[in-house]
């Protein structure tokens, strides 16, 4: 089963390194307790770990959690750098280069 992108209210991606230890709980915690933010409002939200080269995306539909995890074998994701807030907004139509 896909994620319905059309349900996908908002893309976050966290400025911070995430330790990609963490799972469901772990990350929807840091969503809630350090943004500030409602995990369970069809937002996906993306989490790096410092090398730069794995993500983790977590979405919440319906009655549960998906949790998405990427690892490139070679180079690194590249994300756009914005304002100074610990987390920026994409929209649908942006991309994720790797």
């Amino acid at each position: 089963m896909i994620i319905n992108t059309d349900e996908i209210k908002n893309i976050y991606v966290t400025k911070q390194f995430c330790d990609m230890r963490k799972q469901i709980d772990g990350l929807a915690l840091i969503v809630i307790s350090q943004f500030n933010m409602n995990v369970l409002d069809h937002s996906l939200f993306i989490f790096t770990n410092a090398s730069r080269n794995r993500i983790k995306m977590l979405y919440y539909e319906a009655n549960g959690f998906w949790l998405f995890t990427r690892r490139l074998e070679n180079g690194k994701f590249k994300f756009k750098r914005h304002e100074e807030s610990d987390s920026w907004k994409l929209n649908l139509e942006q991309k994720i280069q790797s």
